[in-house]
């Protein structure tokens, strides 16, 4: 399909921070002519999917600390309704909708990624470790008495922390080709 100069490409964007249909404010971005055809390329999100970008871009600029709409199961995090459970899948489907679906949107995705892997970075997501650590006898049964904890989340043996934080600054390196999380200092857990 060619475009003439007066038909320029556009997609049209919805946000709205409520379900009522009434309330959505509609943005109509136009993109640029060697964009038009490839664009119209990738498969579209539906309404749900768009509500799930929208639930994640809530969660991750909520204020510091705040885990609203993220309920654990228990304090600990130790089940798998984690916050690094959590967080991480976010990153994922939200990195796969900008590959897949908005590759266009990058520096939406490119924010809402970067705040995921600051949460991730939190106190409140890795500080279950210190007392995880220390083992027990329900995970080794053999255990005569509790090992000496170690609070670091990554030096050893904590692979669903440390893996999941490794494929979010790997992602997010790949995607925005950004390596602001291989600098020094740039994983730290205060």
């Amino acid at each position: 399909m060619s475009h003439t100069a007066l038909e320029q490409p556009s997609v049209q964007i919805h946000l709205s921070n409520s379900t009522d249909s009434a309330q959505l404010q509609s943005t109509k971005i136009l993109l640029p002519q060697s964009l038009g055809d490839e664009f119209n390329s990738y498969p579209k999100l539906s309404r749900e999917q768009c509500e799930h970008l929208r639930h994640f871009h809530n969660i991750a600029f909520q204020l510091d600390g705040d885990f609203g709409f993220m309920g654990a199961q228990e304090p600990g995090q130790e089940w798998d309704t984690a916050y690094r459970y959590q967080l991480s899948a976010m990153a994922y489907a939200a990195g796969a909708a900008h590959y897949h679906h908005l590759p266009v949107m990058r520096s939406m995705f490119k924010s809402l990624m970067y705040k995921l892997i600051e949460k991730m970075l939190r106190r409140e997501v890795w500080g279950y470790w210190y007392l995880t650590s220390q083992s027990g006898i329900r995970i080794d049964p053999d255990l005569k008495e509790l090992r000496k904890p170690w609070a670091d989340p990554v030096c050893k043996e904590n692979i669903m922390y440390s893996g999941h934080l490794l494929l979010m600054s790997s992602l997010f390196l790949m995607l925005f080709n950004d390596n602001s999380f291989d600098k020094p200092n740039a994983i730290v857990f205060n």
